[in-house]
């Protein structure tokens, strides 16, 4: 799904956005999350220090994947730590896990 919303962002015109945004707001610090700062890099002819990525476009396409990753990896591990002391708590993956999801909620909702 990051790859897929990556896509979609970049054809919809994210370079573009990001250059007006820049022009109008300049350093301000939404610039720093994730997307914006790889395609702030990518604007400025800058590349990751010690990663070869893509040239061009595909690059930025690859930075935003992994940065998104590594932020939704972080998500996860924090969402999880959380709840550590909650005994009957269940984690799912609505890819993965739909029966048993659907499952588990039969079974509060009946």
């Amino acid at each position: 799904r990051i790859a897929e919303r990556t896509e979609l962002m970049i054809a919809s015109g994210f370079v573009a956005e990001v250059e007006s945004l820049l022009k109008r707001y300049p350093g301000v610090r939404p610039f720093e999350s994730v997307g914006y700062a790889e395609a702030l890099a990518y604007l400025e002819g800058r590349t990751p220090a010690g990663r070869k990525i893509p040239p061009g476009i595909e690059g930025l396409k690859s930075e935003i994947r992994l940065g998104t990753h590594q932020l939704a990896k972080r998500q996860r591990t924090w969402f999880h730590g959380q709840f550590t002391r909650v005994p009957d708590l269940k984690f799912f993956t609505l890819e993965a896990d739909r029966e048993k999801l659907s499952s588990a909620l039969s079974e509060i909702y009946v």
